[in-house]
Parts: structure tokens; sequence; C-alpha cells
């Protein structure tokens, strides 16, 4: 969970984040970004490496082809030269074959990434109290989010375009905060009776758990009502 300020979380919660750019990041969250991160760059560090091998092998190949097609011609082994250039021939066929399929490979990554994006923009635009808030809320989203083809990574900017350090969670909490986005979003307390959203502790009122909250009504829920809140995050690790 990341916030902006530690005065948005009940005191008890306050030791367990630490200051990282632009706000505060949960402890746990940023333990397991940080290992995300690191195999990230560990994968990128083994395929980088591989695809230098194997680059020097066909290069390798490629010249000892060659020299043997010289060294044939030098001395008018037909034969030799005929067969080193159907072998060159078939070499060229796997090499464009191997390169259309790498083609291939990018284009469907890309439509993935896309199809991804797409999704998200919906399920966030969904937060919108009508149709027209929820296709004006698509379509300021159009600069704020962001998958990368070659990770699949999803990536929330903010206003300026510079990446945040949120998941989507965190970046619902953000949108709250833009009045480009506020004004469009429901902003209601997760109770299904209307004790608890008036304020007081909820009285009869049958309150939802964690599991079943929105993003964004869980960080409401944990801004007006810090006490019920540690209640059922108490009791939901038990």
């Amino acid at each position: 969970m990341f916030v902006k300020s530690l005065e948005d979380l009940p005191e008890s919660l306050r030791d367990q984040f630490v200051e990282v750019d632009g706000g505060y990041q949960d402890k746990d969250s940023l333990e397991l970004k940080q290992h995300l991160f690191n195999v990230k760059d560990e994968n990128k560090t083994l395929k980088a490496t591989r695809e230098e091998f194997e680059r020097q092998q066909r290069e390798e190949a490629e010249k000892e082809l060659q020299r043997r097609l010289e060294q044939a011609r030098k001395e008018n082994n037909l034969e030799e030269v005929l067969r080193i250039e159907r072998e060159k021939a078939a070499d060229a066929v796997r090499k464009a074959k191997e390169e259309a399929k790498l083609e291939a490979v990018k284009e469907f990554a890309a439509e993935r990434a896309n199809d991804k994006r797409k999704t998200i923009i919906a399920q966030l635009s969904a937060k919108g109290v009508d149709d027209g808030a929820r296709e004006a809320i698509s379509d300021l989203l159009e600069r704020h989010v962001v998958v990368s083809p070659e990770t699949n990574e999803i990536i929330f900017k903010d206003s300026a375009g510079g990446a945040l350090s949120v998941d989507a969670a965190g970046f619902v909490a953000e949108m709250l905060k833009m009045p480009k986005f506020s004004r469009l979003m429901e902003a209601q307390a997760p109770n299904s009776g209307a004790g608890a959203a008036n304020g007081n502790n909820g009285g009869g009122a049958s309150v939802k758990s964690l599991s079943e909250m929105t993003a964004t009504e869980e960080a409401l829920f944990a801004k007006q009502f810090p006490d019920r809140y540690m209640q059922l995050l108490n009791s939901q690790k038990r």
C-alpha cells in the first residue's frame, strides 16, 4: 500500500511504512517489489549473455562456411561449392524463419500488453459515478497507464508523466487526490448500512469484509474509520 502522507494512516500502522519517492510504502510490499526487480534484472542479464553467445556462435559458423567455400573454389571442387551454396541457402531460409518468428512474438507481446492495459483502464473507469464519468475517466487514463510488452509490467504515471511507485490500489488512492478524477468517482464508505456511512462506528450496520472491498473502498474506509479498519485487518490475519 502506498500513501502520500503518514497522516492518511491510523497511528498504529505508521511504523509499518517507510519513506519512498513521493510518499510512504508498507515494508512488505517494498521488500517484495525489490525482490521482483532483482529477479527481473538477473533475467535480463542472463538473456543478454545468452543472446551474445548465440550471436558469436552464428558469426563463427558463417565465417567457417565462407572459408570452406573459398577453399573449394580455389581447388575447383564444384561438387563441394554446390553443396556449400545449398547449405548457405538453407541457413538463409532458417534465419528468415527465425526473424519472422521473433517478429510474431513481439507482435503478440504488444497485443497482450495492449489488452492488459485496456482491461486495467476498464476496471479503473468502472469507479465513475455514471456512464459519462466512466467514459471521461477512460479517456483521461490513456496517459496514466502503461504496460511493458517486454516484461508485462504495469506502470502508473502521474499527471507530469513520471512513473509512480504504486500498484493498482495505490493508484486508485492517487486518482482520488486528483481533481480531474475525484469529481468523477464514487467516494462512499464501504458499508451496506447507513450507520457507519454517517460517521459513527456502524451500530447495527453491515460492514463488508476487506476481501469484499474494492481498492477505493478500502482506502476510504481506512481513512474514515481507522479503528474499525484495524479490527477487520486483525481479524483477517487470524
